[in-house]
C-alpha cells in the first residue's frame, strides 16, 4: 500500500491497515523471527562442523604417516645398535640401547631375540599388539602398530628386534571429534530453545504494545491532520487582519518621504520602508503558507541585481548587528554575477529568515555571510551559493532534526528568552526547495552555527533596480586574524576600528613583549607593531619573533612610526620588518600594505575604495598623516582634523586617558626629568595625531624633539600650549560626539 504525502486520507488508511495486522501481525512475525533465527543457528553450527571436520581431516594422516615412520625408523635404529649386545648375550647393553625410548608414550614394546628366537631383552608389555608381519612391514590392529627387524653380523643373523607403537593419539583425536560434534548439537539447541524463550518472553509483548500503539496512532493522527487544517486556516485569517494595518503603515511612509526631509531623515524612512516591504513579503508567505503545503506556491523569477538584493538584505540587520555589539560581514566571491534571473523577494526573504536568527541568537562575536556561484553549463545556469555564519551557542544536537520544521523551535519553552513562531527555517527550506534548491545546517568548530542554501540562478543581461535601501560601501571580502601592537590605547581602537570595517578580525596587545607571546600561542596574518614602546620596543620585538620563527613560515610585520625619515626606514628593514606605515595611518596607504601582505580582493581597485570609505560619515577616522608638523606654526592648524574625526568610544578613551598624561607631564616637568617629558609627549603625540587633533599633535611632537635644550620658559609656555589645546580639542570632542547622537 502506498502513502501519498498529500492526501491525509492515506496517512489514516495507512495507519488503520497497520494496526488492523496487515503489516503487524504477532503470530506472523514471531514465526519470521523463529524461522530467522533457526536458520542462523543451523548455518553456524554446519559451519563449526565443516571447520572441525577440516582441520581433523588435515590432522590425521598426518599424524599415521607420523606413528608408521616412528615405529620402523625405532625397530631400524635399535637393529643397528643392538647387534653388538644380541651377539654377546649382553642384557645390560641392550638395556642402555632402549633407555633413550623410555620416555616416549608412543613406544609400547621393545624386545631383542637371539637366532633361536629365545627372549634376550623386552622393554614394555606386547598386550594388544597386531600379529607380526614379513621384516620390515608394517603390522596393525585399532590399538597399535608393529614392526621387527632382523639382526645381521657380518652376513649372519643372529637374532631380530621387535617394536610396537600405540595409537591412543589416534583414538583420542577421534573422542575429541565426536565431542566437539556433540557439543555443537548441544548448543545448537540450547541457542534454539534460548531464541524462542526471548521470542516468546520479550519480544512478543513489545510487539502487542507496538501494536495497540499503532491504533492509538490512527487516533491522534486524524485528530493532528484536523488540528493542521484548522491552525493553516487561523494563519490565513491572521495574516489578512496584519496585512491591512501594514498597508497603511507603508502608505504613511509613503506620505513622509514625499515631505522635505534632511539627508539623515530620509535615510531613516528608506530603511523604514524596506523593513516594512519585507515584513509584509514575509505575512503574505505566512498567509501563503497553506499554498506551499499543497505545492501550489508559483516563484516569480526576473532579472534583478543580485550582489544589491543581498546587500540591501544584510543592510537591514546592521543597526541590530551594532546594538549588539556584533560584528557584520559579507564576502562576495569574484565569480558571483551582478545581473541573474531569479525571485528577488524569496532570496531576500530565505536570507533574512537566517540573518534574523543569526543576529538573535548571537549574544557576542560576529556574523558573516558568503556568497559564492558555479557555472554549471555553458547557457549561463549558476548554481549560487549562500552562507550565514555565526558565533552563538549553536543548536543542540536533539534538536538539529527540528530545524526546518513548520511552528518547531529549539527552546519552545514559555521562559524562553526569543520569541518567534517557529515559522522561518520551515519556509525557507519551502522556499529554496521551490527554486529547485537545498538548504542545511551544521555546527562549526568552536561553536556557532554555519546555516547555508543553494539555488540555481541563470545570468542576465537585464537588471531592476531596487531603490530602497542605500548600497553598502564596498569593502575587503577577506577576513584574517591582525595583531596590533601599540602602548597607547587610543591608538589601538582607531586601528581596530579601521581594521574592522574590511572585514579582518583584531586583536590587541600594549607591548612588545606582549606581542613576542600573543604570536607564540596564535596564528596571525599581518602584525602592525608600533616601534617606540616601553621596555620591548617595536625593533626587539620584531628581532625576538624572527629568532623563534628561525627558517619557517615568515609573518609579515609592518612597522607603524611616526618617524617618516630614511634611517628609521633602515632601521626598520634591520628590525626584520617587512613594510612601513607612518602614523597617524592613512587608508590608502593601509589599502596597499592589506594589499600586499594578505592577498586581499578588494571589489574595487585600492584607491577608489579609499575614497569611497572617506566619503563615508561613519569612516571619518581615516584621512591624511601630519607632515612636517614643527615647521607649521600650531595655530593655524585645525582644533580638530574633520577628516578624522573618531568615533564615541575613541572619543571616550581619548578624553578619560589623556588628563592622567597631562598629569605626569606637569610632574616630569617639575622634576626635571627630560626622559619621562619626551616618553610622555611622544606618547599623547600619537594618540593626538589618531583623532585628528593637529595642533595637540604638533605642539607634543615639538615638545618631543626639543625636551633635551628647552629652557624651563620654553617649557613653561609649550606645556601651558599643551593644555590649552586640549581644552579646545574636548570641545571639539563633545560637540561632534553631540552632533552624532542628535542627527
Amino acid at each position: 500500500m502506498e502513502y501519498d504525502s498529500t492526501n491525509p486520507a492515506s496517512a489514516v488508511a495507512l495507519v488503520g491497515h497497520a494496526s488492523s495486522g496487515g503489516l503487524l501481525s504477532v503470530p506472523r512475525i514471531k514465526l519470521r523471527l523463529m524461522v530467522l533465527t533457526t536458520l542462523i543457528v543451523t548455518l553456524l553450527t554446519g559451519l563449526l562442523f565443516f571447520l572441525v571436520g577440516s582441520v581433523f581431516e588435515s590432522m590425521v594422516p598426518a599424524l599415521e604417516q607420523d606413528l608408521r615412520w616412528k615405529v620402523k625408523s625405532a625397530a631400524l635404529e635399535l637393529s643397528h645398535s643392538g647387534d653388538l649386545g644380541v651377539l654377546t648375550r649382553d642384557s645390560e647393553l641392550l638395556s642402555r640401547v632402549t633407555a633413550r625410548y623410555t620416555d616416549d608414550s608412543d613406544i609400547l614394546y621393545i624386545a631383542f631375540e637371539d637366532a633361536q628366537s629365545a627372549l634376550l631383552f623386552e622393554r614394555g608389555s606386547s598386550t594388544g599388539a597386531p600379529a607380526w608381519s614379513e621384516p620390515n612391514d608394517v603390522a596393525e590392529n585399532a590399538d597399535a602398530y608393529a614392526v621387527w627387524t632382523p639382526l645381521d653380523v657380518e652376513g649372519m643373523r643372529v637374532g631380530l628386534v621387535r617394536v610396537v607403537v600405540s595409537k591412543a593419539r589416534l583414538l583420542s583425536g577421534s573422542q575429541l571429534y565426536r565431542r566437539i560434534l556433540w557439543a555443537g548439537l548441544g548448543g545448537a539447541t540450547v541457542a534454539l530453545a534460548l531464541a524462542a524463550m526471548f521470542v516468546t518472553l520479550y519480544i512478543v509483548p513489545i510487539l502487542r504494545l507496538t501494536q495497540g500503539a499503532f491504533a492509538e496512532l490512527e487516533r491522534t493522527t486524524a485528530m493532528a491532520l484536523a488540528s493542521t487544517r484548522s491552525k493553516g486556516q487561523f494563519l490565513a485569517n491572521m495574516s489578512h487582519e496584519i496585512r491591512t494595518p501594514m498597508n497603511g503603515v507603508l502608505g504613511m511612509v509613503h506620505l513622509v518621504q514625499q515631505t522635505p526631509l534632511s539627508h539623515v531623515q530620509r535615510g531613516y524612512i528608506d530603511v523604514i520602508a524596506a523593513s516594512a516591504r519585507s515584513l509584509l513579503t514575509i505575512v503574505n508567505d505566512i498567509l501563503d503558507f497553506s499554498k506551499l503545503e499543497a505545492d501550489r506556491y508559483e516563484l516569480d523569477p526576473r532579472p534583478c541585481e543580485l550582489r544589491q538584493v543581498i546587500e540591501q538584505t544584510v543592510a537591514l540587520f546592521e543597526a541590530r548587528a551594532r546594538e549588539k555589539q556584533l560584528k557584520l560581514d559579507l564576502w562576495f566571491d569574484d565569480d558571483v554575477p551582478q545581473a541573474v534571473v531569479v525571485d528577488g523577494d524569496r532570496l531576500r526573504q530565505v536570507l533574512s529568515n537566517l540573518l534574523s536568527n543569526a543576529v538573535k541568537f548571537t549574544g557576542r562575536g560576529s556574523v558573516s555571510v558568503s556568497v559564492s556561484a558555479t557555472q554549471l553549463d555553458a547557457e549561463g545556469s549558476l548554481s549560487l551559493r549562500v552562507r550565514v555564519a555565526d558565533t552563538g551557542p549553536g543548536v543542540p544536537k536533539s534538536s538539529e532534526k527540528r530545524l526546518f520544521r513548520a511552528f518547531s523551535q529549539v527552546d519552545g519553552s514559555s521562559s524562553r528568552s526569543h520569541e518567534g513562531t517557529g515559522l522561518g527555517l520551515a519556509i525557507s527550506k519551502r522556499l529554496v526547495e521551490l527554486m529547485g534548491g537545498t538548504i542545511g545546517y551544521s555546527a562549526r568548530d568552536g561553536g556557532g552555527s554555519e546555516f547555508r542554501f543553494e539555488v540555481p540562478v541563470r545570468l542576465s543581461a537585464e537588471v531592476e533596480r531596487g531603490t530602497d535601501v542605500p548600497r553598502r560601501v564596498d569593502r575587503f571580502y577577506a577576513q584574517h586574524p591582525v595583531l596590533v601592537v601599540d602602548d597607547n590605547e587610543v591608538n589601538q581602537l582607531v586601528a581596530m576600528e579601521i581594521l574592522e570595517r574590511f572585514g579582518l578580525e583584531v586583536a590587541l596587545v600594549g607591548g612588545g613583549q606582549e606581542a613576542v607571546d600573543a604570536v607564540a600561542q596564535e596564528e596571525y596574518s599581518l602584525v602592525l607593531m608600533d616601534c617606540q614602546m616601553p621596555g620591548v620596543d617595536g625593533y626587539m620585538a620584531t628581532r625576538l619573533i624572527r629568532e623563534r620563527e628561525g627558517s619557517g613560515a615568515r609573518l609579515p610585520i609592518v612597522a607603524c612610526t611616526a618617524h617618516a625619515l630614511v634611517e628609521e626606514r633602515r632601521r626598520v628593514e634591520e628590525a626584520g620588518m617587512d613594510d612601513y606605515l607612518s602614523k597617524p595611518i592613512e587608508i590608502e596607504a593601509l589599502v596597499g600594505v592589506l594589499a600586499r601582505w594578505l592577498e586581499c580582493s578588494p571589489v574595487q581597485s585600492g584607491a577608489s575604495f579609499a575614497r569611497s570609505i572617506e566619503a563615508t560619515p561613519a569612516m571619518r577616522i581615516s584621512g591624511r598623516p601630519l607632515k612636517n608638523v614643527v615647521a607649521i606654526a600650531g595655530e593655524r592648524l585645525p582644533v580638530l582634523d574633520a577628516s578624522r574625526k573618531p568615533s564615541a568610544r575613541v572619543a571616550e578613551i581619548f578624553l578619560k586617558n589623556t588628563p592622567v598624561e597631562l598629569v605626569r607631564l606637569r610632574d616630569a616637568a617639575a622634576s626635571d626629568d627630560r626622559a619621562t617629558l619626551k616618553s610622555v609627549a611622544h606618547k599623547l603625540k600619537g594618540s593626538s595625531g589618531s583623532i585628528g587633533a593637529a595642533r595637540l599633535s604638533a605642539e607634543c611632537h615639538r615638545l618631543q624633539v626639543e625636551a633635551e635644550t628647552m629652557t624651563d620658559e620654553t617649557l613653561k609656555s609649550s606645556l601651558a600650549a599643551v593644555e590649552r589645546y586640549y581644552a579646545q580639542v574636548r570641545v571639539e570632542l563633545d560637540r561632534s560626539v553631540l552632533e552624532k547622537v542628535t542627527t
